[in-house]
């Protein structure tokens, strides 16, 4: 009969409460799958300098992730305000504008694996690469490993 609203601005804010949350929660094991990733390739030890802000960095790629679904859920011009306010909501002070650049370059790399008529899991892979911020990406294919090549910088 009555349909709850929510406005904008609280639901755009409470999915990136959710993302941070599930980050958090599940940063040990996806912590444990970079190491073993890397040291599949590299064969060293790895270690992220700042858990905090790896985890800050994994919450953008997320929510970049996340965005690109926006044009199918909701009408073209409150997809485009919720996009805006994703940018806003993440923008802090004290980062300058470290997290808005990083949310473009994530959808940037999302988008021109796209743009190339690659496949999606490809534009997934060249994500994770800009969130790791190496040339390649090690994978693993049939048991043994090989490398994702992310599209180069435009």
């Amino acid at each position: 009969m009555f349909k709850k609203s929510v406005k904008e601005r609280d639901g755009a804010m409470s999915v990136i409460e959710a993302i941070l949350s599930d980050v958090r929660d599940a940063w040990r094991s996806t912590e444990q799958e970079f190491r073993r990733a890397i040291q599949m390739t590299h064969h060293g030890n790895f270690t992220f300098l700042d858990d905090e802000r790896a985890q800050f960095d994994l919450t953008l790629a997320v929510i970049a992730f996340e965005s690109e679904a926006l044009p199918n859920l909701f009408p073209a011009d409150q997809a485009q305000r919720l996009y805006e306010l994703t940018y806003e909501l993440v923008d802090t002070p004290e980062l300058g504008d470290y997290a808005t650049t990083e949310l473009t370059s994530y959808h940037q790399a999302f988008e021109k694996c796209l743009d190339q008529g690659r496949f999606q899991v490809d534009a997934y892979k060249a994500v994770a690469a800009r969130l790791l911020k190496v040339s390649e990406v090690p994978l693993e294919v049939g048991g043994g490993v090989t490398h994702f090549r992310p599209p180069a910088p435009s």
